[in-house]
């Protein structure tokens, strides 16, 4: 039997998805990196070059209600992760106000809704396993900031990173509901 080809199709929706998550990974770190030397704009400023790329390549009707979602997905991280911080369970580097978590954690959580569309096609419809990867994900990727000196848990960490993964089990799934609320038609959660 010869070699199946799925056509060139295929291949540059991978080398898409690909190259979408390494730049992915490349801004959440850099936004890490300059919190954790204390420069509060840098990341922000890079996810918001990244999210506006994204935009751009969105269909113009799309636009707007995809903004309007990063934009409410930020405020709702904040207000999840400002309370994470004011119970005392994370500290964040480069703070405006103590207590409240730092517009580079807020940019991290729009830097999410760009991974969303193609999370949401996979997850969308298994709940309990989008929830699993929140609890668990979430306190790891938390715990890579604190190991990069971007934020701070206090002794023991366990309770901190339980917290964190209740926070990321609860906001994942909802999370994934994003991109049918932006195109009804883009086949998520309904």
């Amino acid at each position: 039997m010869g070699r199946r080809s799925w056509g060139p199709c295929v291949k540059r929706e991978a080398l898409g998805a690909l190259a979408l998550f390494v730049v992915y990974q490349a801004v959440w770190f850099g936004a890490v990196a300059s919190a954790a030397r204390g420069w509060i704009w840098i990341g922000p400023a890079l996810v918001a070059l990244f999210v506006l790329g994204f935009a751009l390549r969105l269909e113009r009707g799309l636009r707007g209600r995809w903004l309007l979602a990063v934009a409410l997905l930020g405020l709702a991280g904040t207000v999840a992760d400002s309370t994470l911080a004011a119970c005392g369970f994370v500290r964040f580097n480069a703070e405006l106000l103590p207590g409240v978590a730092s517009p580079w954690i807020t940019s991290l959580w729009c830097l999410m809704a760009v991974a969303l569309p193609g999370l949401g096609l996979l997850l969308a419809r298994r709940p309990w396993l989008a929830a699993l990867l929140g609890a668990v994900g979430g306190p790891a990727a938390y715990a890579a900031g604190v190991r990069m000196g971007a934020a701070t848990f206090p002794e023991p960490a366990w309770p901190s990173l339980l917290a964190i993964g209740v926070e990321w089990g609860i906001a994942f799934p909802l999370m994934l509901r994003v991109p049918a609320l932006v195109r009804p038609d883009a086949g998520g959660a309904r």
